[in-house]
């Protein structure tokens, strides 16, 4: 009996450890896809690097980073924005925490496509996570003047303006709307404002 629970221990113990050296073997093998990538994107061979990350993932679907990355390039380098947000969205689900600001990089591929109100979905998924970045502010202002929403991105750009005081942009954004309503005074003061902080050191 006793024998018999040994060569029992000994199987379990067997199968474990054989199940551990697979995974490590899939780990290695996905690591080293990832690191092909890596060299390909400082190579600039992005086609390279998009086939390496998606091999990587799918080994190891669930690496944060690898999806993020992959999106980054499918949306920065090959415009293949369909693709691009599928991955965002997967690094999102996997880490909402830390890759919350993916949701900024979605509102601008839709706002470059046209399609407004998406983009403001998304910039407003991620203000509730990132209230206090600027840059998100003045983006979701813009889609709101796109879609002619003047005073909510008003709004919006002067929240930009409270958060970053030293960025030219939503004040010129901001001049823009001004225009738009006929408060040329304002406007004016808005353009006034950008062009000094353009011009300091």
């Amino acid at each position: 009996m006793k024998k018999i629970y040994l060569i029992i221990i000994s199987l379990l113990l067997f199968s474990f450890i054989f199940s551990f050296a697979c995974i490590k073997s899939k780990e290695n093998k996905a690591a080293e896809h990832f690191r092909n990538a890596a060299k390909a994107v400082q190579a600039k061979k992005y086609d390279e690097a998009v086939k390496e990350y998606k091999k990587g993932i799918e080994i190891t679907p669930d690496n944060v980073i690898a999806n993020f990355n992959l999106a980054y390039i499918l949306d920065t380098q090959k415009n293949s924005f369909d693709e691009a947000v599928i991955y965002y969205r997967r690094a999102i689900e996997l880490n909402p925490k830390r890759y919350s600001f993916a949701y900024k990089n979605i509102g601008n591929i839709y706002y470059k496509r046209g399609d407004n109100d998406t983009a403001i979905a998304e910039y407003k998924k991620a203000l509730k996570i990132m209230p206090n970045d600027s840059i998100t502010h003045n983006d979701l202002g813009v889609a709101y003047f796109s879609r002619g929403m003047i005073d909510e991105a008003i709004a919006e750009f002067e929240a930009s303006t409270k958060l970053d005081k030293y960025d030219p942009t939503p004040h010129n954004n901001m001049a823009k709307a001004y225009r738009v309503k006929g408060l040329n005074v304002k406007a004016f003061e808005e353009e006034i404002k950008s062009k000094n902080l353009e011009i300091q050191p």
